[in-house]
């Protein structure tokens, strides 16, 4: 706990926080040590404090566990820390560690205010696909293969999905990650939709489910629409076809052999390179947006590609090829993403400076505040 309070005083008494901002920014940064406990078990030796200290400072300085732990001598050796990472996680099935690291996250965005009401609040919520670069050799989970061929990044890649609110009750908010699927070759994109939306376990009201186009398949906007979730997903145009007076009600969109009837909304834009060019939203049948509305609502998926951005900030890095161990070393940083987008919540509550708490600032005074605490345990 004194940890994450001297990283509370260093990092916003010096900026004009009232006692209530001070107050919520503690809650938050002691529940996020509380958690971050839980992710490893504590050794004989070494205590899950210090641990986690380790993995926080490889993530802080986007470096390998390996090199980190060889070049300093206050630290475990790598395999200690390896060794138990995978005493707590490597005996546990993909299934248990997407529901712990649901969970996890869960556990935090339950404190924020939209779930404070008496009313479930209505959020609109995003889903979107990552990938993150792998040179080794393929890795499985059982049979299932787990490494990709990324179309983007032209190699072979570790993919995984996550679930985050983009808005709550009509307001903007910072997007709020609370879900986590890894995926494997063959995967249908029903099937992740599936595991996300049952991993969700606060009281909402779903106003809205935003995709990107690649989740345009017909079968999972069947099962949106048994389980009257209304969506809006990017589809594909052929260049093949005129679509005319096509678009709109009872759309027929084809996803291979898979048909089904949805609301179409198609509407130019201008592209980077200043030409126009032809965007398709494909949405729920049960309800009709206006063009307006359609693009409006979907413009607010972009905000879940902001905590791939930011949790890039917070990656570890490492040459394991223990699939689980990446899998919660990836969580953790997309943890630590998730308390910073809270605590920017509650600058902008208060009406502070978001300068002083901008993703440089909060590494750099976590980053001194473990230097003073390893230094004083050595004097």
């Amino acid at each position: 706990m004194v940890f994450w309070l001297k990283v509370e005083q260093n990092l916003y008494t010096t900026n004009n926080t009232n006692s209530r901002s001070n107050v919520q920014i503690k809650k938050y940064v002691d529940r996020g040590l509380a958690e971050s406990q839980t992710w490893i078990n504590s050794s004989t030796y070494y205590s899950s404090d210090l641990l986690v200290r380790v993995l926080l400072d490889t993530s802080l300085a986007k470096a390998s566990v390996e090199d980190l732990c060889t070049n300093r001598i206050d630290y475990p050796s790598p395999d200690t820390v390896m060794a138990m990472l995978a005493k707590t996680h490597c005996n546990s099935s993909r299934d248990k560690l997407e529901a712990q690291v649901a969970q996890l996250y869960q556990n935090q965005v339950k404190h924020h205010s939209m779930f404070k009401g008496r009313k479930p609040p209505k959020v609109i919520l995003a889903i979107d696909l990552h990938d993150e670069e792998y040179y080794g050799s393929h890795l499985y989970d059982g049979t299932k293969r787990l490494t990709l061929f990324s179309q983007r990044k032209k190699r072979n890649a570790l993919r995984f999905a996550t679930l985050s609110i983009v808005s709550a009750n009509n307001r903007w908010t910072y997007p709020l990650t609370i879900g986590f699927v890894v995926n494997y070759l063959g995967q249908e994109r029903v099937e992740v939709v599936k595991r996300l939306l049952n991993q969700i376990n606060l009281p909402m009201k779903i106003e809205c489910l935003l995709m990107d186009g690649g989740f345009n398949d017909a079968t999972l906007f069947e099962y949106l629409d048994n389980h009257k979730i209304n969506f809006l997903v990017r589809g594909r145009i052929s260049k093949k076809k005129r679509y005319g007076g096509k678009v709109g009600s009872n759309f027929a969109y084809t996803t291979g052999k898979s048909k089904y009837l949805v609301e179409a909304y198609l509407f130019s834009k201008r592209g980077k390179n200043g030409k126009l060019k032809f965007v398709l939203l494909l949405g729920s049948g049960r309800y009709r947006f206006s063009i307006n509305k359609a693009k409006s609502l979907y413009r607010k998926r972009f905000r879940i590609e902001n905590t791939y951005r930011h949790a890039r900030g917070f990656k570890i890095r490492t040459s394991t090829t223990k699939i689980q161990l990446r899998w919660i070393m990836w969580a953790f940083a997309h943890f630590l993403e998730l308390i910073w987008e809270l605590i920017r919540y509650v600058f902008q509550v208060q009406n502070l400076s978001m300068y002083q708490c901008r993703q440089k600032e909060f590494v750099r005074v976590v980053q001194e505040q473990l230097r003073i605490m390893l230094s004083s345990q050595l004097m």
